[in-house]
C-alpha cells in the first residue's frame, strides 16, 4: 500500500507540475523547439512554370504575337532585344510538353530564383526529337504582394543547373568598365562554344574549373550588364549579364542569364565564379 500510495502521490505532483507549466504542450516546448514550418512557395512556383512553358515554346508565331504570349506572364523583353529577336522557320516548332519547378534558392533581396525542370519537344519538318532543358526564373514580391518576374530566364541543359542571385555594390568606373568588358565577351565566346574545360582557364583565377556549354547555346551579343564593385573591396566585382544566344536546334535567337564575379589583379582581370 505504501508503495501505491508513493506512486500515487508522484503522480500527482507530476499533474500539478503540468499545471503549472500550462500543460503538456508546455512542457513538450521546454524539450525542444518546434519544427519550423515550411515555407510556401507555392504561388512563386506556379508562375515560374508559366514563364518557362512561355518562354520556351515557339510554334511558328509572329513577332507581335511572341511579344503578346510574354506579356501574359509578364515577361518584360525591351525594345532591343524584341527588334533583334529571330523567329524560328515556320518549319520548326517546340512544345513544351512538360514542366516541374524544383525547390527555389533564395537570393538576395528577398528574390527567388527557381530552377523548373523542362520538357520539351521539337519538329523540325518530320524529324522528332525531346529536349530536356533547365530554366531558372527569377521571382519577387511587389509592394501589392504579388509575385511577379525579375528579368530573363537562364536557359541550360538539364545537367547545368546554375544559381543566379542579384548583385550589390557600387557600378564600376568608365574605365574600368572599357578594359573588363572585353574580358567578359572574350569569356563568354569561350563559354558557350567550348567543349574542354582547359579552353576557358587563361580567363579564371587559379584554381577555379569551370564546366563550359559545348555548343548548347552559342554566344552572340551582350545584350545588358551591370558590373558592380563589392562592398569590403573595389577589387572585387560581379557582373549580372543578359546574353544574346543563338539556339542551333531552333534556330533563333534567345536570351539568358549569366552572372559572375572577377577579380582585378596588377591591373588584370580574372574571372573568379560562373553562375
Amino acid at each position: 500500500m505504501r508503495v501505491f500510495r508513493k506512486a500515487v502521490n508522484i503522480g500527482l505532483w507530476v499533474l500539478l507540475f503540468f499545471g503549472a507549466l500550462g500543460g503538456i504542450g508546455t512542457f513538450m516546448k521546454l524539450m525542444g523547439p518546434d519544427t519550423p514550418k515550411e515555407k510556401d512557395y507555392t504561388a512563386a512556383q506556379s508562375l515560374a512554370e508559366q514563364v518557362a512553358r512561355v518562354y520556351v515554346s515557339y510554334n511558328g508565331e509572329s513577332l507581335s504575337e511572341r511579344q503578346k504570349e510574354l506579356e501574359t506572364v509578364h515577361l518584360e523583353v525591351d525594345a532591343n532585344q524584341l527588334k533583334n529577336e529571330l523567329l524560328p522557320p515556320k518549319n520548326i516548332t517546340q512544345i513544351v510538353e512538360q514542366v516541374k519547378a524544383l525547390k527555389p534558392k533564395e537570393g538576395l533581396d528577398s528574390r527567388l530564383i527557381i530552377p523548373v525542370d523542362t520538357w520539351v519537344q521539337v519538329k523540325k519538318d518530320k524529324e522528332v526529337f525531346k529536349r530536356h532543358l533547365i530554366v531558372e526564373v527569377t521571382i519577387f514580391r511587389g509592394a501589392d504582394g504579388m509575385v511577379a518576374v525579375d528579368g530573363v530566364p537562364r536557359i541550360g541543359p538539364a545537367d547545368n543547373l546554375a544559381k543566379v542571385e542579384a548583385t550589390s555594390g557600387t557600378v564600376i568606373s568608365d574605365q574600368d568598365s572599357k578594359l573588363v568588358e572585353p574580358v567578359i565577351k572574350a569569356f563568354l565566346t569561350d563559354y558557350y562554344g567550348a567543349i574542354d574545360p582547359v579552353t576557358l582557364q587563361n580567363s579564371l583565377v587559379d584554381g577555379l574549373k569551370v564546366q563550359p556549354l559545348g555548343g548548347f547555346l552559342q554566344f552572340r551579343n551582350i545584350s545588358e550588364m551591370t558590373i558592380k564593385t563589392r562592398p569590403e573591396s573595389p577589387d572585387q566585382m560581379d557582373a549580372d549579364i543578359t546574353v544574346e544566344a543563338y539556339d542551333p536546334v531552333l534556330q533563333t535567337t534567345v536570351y539568358t542569364r549569366v552572372k559572375m564575379s572577377l577579380v582585378k589583379k596588377e591591373g588584370k582581370f580574372y574571372i573568379s565564379r560562373v553562375e
